[in-house]
């Protein structure tokens, strides 16, 4: 499974374990302390709302390490619990090769901010300097995700089929990301409560892979960043 070519110590890990009486999913958070074998990581003790979480040896978790490289996740069991310089930490096996996250997986994350668009020519060469300044609509995220996403604009392109998109993740944040490319309209619909309004809806099209696997990064780590907020309310 060679996780150390994969993983670094310090990675963010969110954890998801099936409780056996109803069924439910918890989730919780760790990172990665250090490495015993290719299929063994030891890892700080899984916490919730900034407590531990009692786990014993042979509980199964579906674990999904959040690394520089992107999302990867798999299937691993505790195999120990101990401590590590007065800290908790129990060691897991994985159970299963570690995957990187596919398309069908992604998942969408509801996040607001400003972002534009450009309807694109059937002559356009690809180069965004292409695009007149003029030609740029602004618009609002509404949601998005390694795929796609969604948005709201009061321009209506009813003919246009593909658009140029120029956003920003983590502007509040200090890992700021922006990215440009092409995506495709797959459907456009006016807004009930707002009839000047319209949604879109785009997959993108010649997104790179860094640049998706950054925006996947983003929806995990803001996903996890809101729960541990909201645990902190607790």
């Amino acid at each position: 499974m060679a996780s150390r070519r994969v993983l670094n110590i310090g990675d963010k890990i969110d954890i998801t374990r099936k409780l056996k009486s109803d069924a439910t999913e918890k989730k919780y958070v760790s990172k990665v302390q250090d490495f015993k074998d290719d299929d063994k990581v030891v890892i700080s003790m899984p916490m919730e709302r900034m407590e531990y979480v009692p786990v014993k040896t042979g509980d199964k978790f579906e674990t999904c390490f959040c690394t520089k490289n992107g999302i990867y996740k798999c299937k691993s069991q505790v195999i120990e619990i101990g401590k590590d310089r007065g800290q908790m930490v129990c060691t897991i096996q994985f159970m299963s090769e570690m995957e990187k996250f596919q398309r069908r997986e992604y998942f969408r994350l509801e996040y607001v901010t400003d972002i534009k668009f450009a309807k694109l020519s059937r002559d356009y060469k690809g180069d965004p300097l292409e695009i007149n300044p003029s030609d740029w609509n602004k618009a609002t995220l509404t949601d998005i995700s390694g795929g796609g996403m969604k948005f709201n604009s009061k321009a209506s392109l009813s003919d246009a089929k593909e658009v140029m998109i120029s956003f920003t993740l983590g502007k509040d944040l200090t890992s700021e990301f922006h990215c440009e490319c092409q995506a495709r309209i797959v459907m456009m619909t006016t807004l009930e409560q707002y009839p000047d309004m319209m949604e879109y809806r785009i997959s993108y099209l010649d997104i790179t892979k860094s640049d998706r696997e950054q925006v996947v990064k983003f929806i995990f780590e803001e996903e996890r960043r809101r729960r541990n907020k909201m645990n902190d309310r607790y």
